[in-house]
């Protein structure tokens, strides 16, 4: 500490723990410069002796009042390391986001098993080739000002995920597409207009997201990606999907919205393994009748496109979403069992409802409704009717003719009243709050919800609810399932997906009453 007066420390601390994010990469780069003793650190940053790895990733983690707590704890992690911490040897794992770095630390290439490297948050211009002989396996550097990626990086043969999403770049080397153990690349939000031709990380490759970056045409590199799963290329500015694509035949996930295409080839519904297709906001005007043809598709999204009418084979399809929202649509086919419309489609429609009798589905959340249509009162079979985040002051009486739903989700509604003969009803707390004591004496209800509303409780009046079979509880933050609802004489199922219950407590509960099924 000889090296420092007291004025020079009482500056450089103040420089610290200002508010001023230039004042502290000043204060830090001072001191990595003059690598002073550790014990200085320390008394600089006001703290006691880190003796571990493990006590300095707590105290990164950690809340804070000082202004750039993540880069002080950055900058003494580079401190302890340099001095040589017995501890260097352990390090495999670590993040340095919001650091204020503006290139990657030099003191990096001592920690010789790191495998994962969070480099995310800090305005890094380059990835450079500090950390090339790292045996690194997943590097991220989401965030940054990225705008250069070293060759090098062929050096990193032990990598199999990359993500450098929200940068700069303009060009990558062609060695990025070279790693051959590499088998997700994200580069979604840069600047790439084209992509270097030849991949040698093509037979390893299965999650490639291009999101947002001008391309302008779909790369004819992924011809030959044998284990693609997933393709984002959501905002790219195509004009044309190839009739290659059918050649991907290991798709499971392909995202082509916000992209104009003329008309869609049959080659897309070749694609036998494909779940999820996103074709959202493409001036698509017609869709394949041989959409029919995808058996393994679970979400297709036709949202804000020019479609007038749904090929007959799409009410083949057994997805669990159908987004057609924001489309001039004249009529639903015949066999649709669900779909999700807005507010305008389904008082067009309303008339024709009496024609979707094997509708199980009907989406209309978040639209801006005021009123349902009474086109809704004809669909006998609607086992779901999602009405959440509307505009809604009440149900219409004949709600309660729709006997057979499982489902009536109004929540976020300002409901002024619910009617009492409904099968099913899910909630918020501030409307469960308004209505309990009206439901938990409603005699037909069947399946009850109290969702996403971060709940620490479960309200006990739930069990004088007579004939209560479902008790939909998922995404709260229930700590505990308590005894008086395995005891409810009708209840068959109980969801609790999302909650803050151990797996102990699940298995403990599901050993106590075996004729409950639990879904988590």
């Amino acid at each position: 500490m000889s090296q420092f007066s007291q004025d020079d420390f009482d500056i450089l601390q103040a420089m610290l723990f200002h508010d001023q994010p230039d004042l502290v990469t000043e204060a830090l780069d001072v001191l990595t410069s003059m690598n002073p003793p550790i014990e200085l650190w320390f008394a600089l940053f006001d703290l006691e002796p880190i003796a571990s790895f493990e006590d300095w990733s707590e105290l990164y983690a950690s809340e804070s009042d000082v202004p750039h707590h993540h880069a002080l704890m950055v900058g003494l992690l580079g401190g302890m390391v340099l001095q040589g911490a017995d501890w260097i040897e352990n390090v495999t794992q670590l993040s340095l986001m919001n650091g204020l770095l503006t290139e990657i630390p030099k003191w990096l290439a001592k920690l010789h098993n790191l495998r994962v490297l969070n480099l995310s948050y800090n305005p890094i211009e380059e990835i450079s080739d500090v950390i090339m002989t790292l045996p690194l396996e997943v590097l991220t550097a989401s965030q940054c000002l990225i705008q250069k990626v070293s060759s090098n990086i062929i050096a990193l043969d032990k990598l199999t995920t990359l993500n450098l999403s929200y940068n700069q770049l303009e060009t990558v080397p062609d060695e990025l597409f070279n790693l051959d153990t590499a088998h997700t690349i994200s580069l979604r939000e840069n600047k790439l207009s084209e992509l270097p031709k030849g991949w040698s990380c093509r037979s390893h490759l299965r999650y490639l997201d291009l999101t947002l970056n001008p391309l302008g045409t779909i790369p004819e590199a992924l011809i030959q990606c044998e284990q693609i799963e997933v393709l984002l290329l959501n905002g790219c500015g195509l004009r044309s999907i190839p009739e290659w694509i059918g050649g991907l035949q290991t798709l499971k996930m392909l995202a082509l919205g916000a992209n104009q295409f003329d008309e869609l080839p049959n080659a897309l519904c070749t694609l036998k393994h494909l779940e999820h297709l996103g074709l959202w906001d493409c001036g698509v005007k017609q869709v394949p009748d041989s959409i029919g043809e995808l058996d393994a598709l679970k979400e297709l999204s036709l949202s804000y496109n020019q479609l007038t009418q749904l090929p007959p084979s799409i009410a083949e399809l057994r997805v669990r979403e159908l987004d057609v929202k924001h489309n001039p649509l004249t009529a639903l086919p015949y066999g649709v069992r669900l779909v999700s419309l807005d507010s305008k489609q389904v008082l067009k429609l309303s008339d024709s409802m009496n024609e979707w009798t094997e509708l199980r589905t009907l989406d209309i959340a978040d639209c801006g409704l005021t009123e349902l249509p009474d086109g809704i009162r004809t669909l006998s079979s609607l086992q779901e009717l999602l009405l959440s985040e509307n505009k809604l002051t009440s149900l219409p009486e004949w709600i309660g003719e729709l006997t057979a739903l499982k489902c009536l989700n109004v929540w976020v509604n300002p409901l002024e009243s619910v009617p009492s003969d409904v099968t099913a009803l899910t909630l918020d707390f501030e409307q469960w709050d308004t209505f309990e004591e009206q439901v938990v004496s409603m005699k037909s209800l069947k399946h009850f919800g109290l969702v996403n509303n971060t709940l620490s409780f479960i309200p006990a009046s739930i069990q004088e609810i007579q004939g209560l079979e479902t008790l939909n509880l998922r995404d709260n933050d229930i700590p505990e399932l308590e005894d008086w609802i395995g005891t409810i004489p009708t209840l068959q199922t109980l969801n609790i997906t999302g909650n803050a219950l151990s797996l102990e407590q699940v298995k403990l509960f599901m050993s106590k009453y075996p004729h409950l099924k639990v879904v988590q």
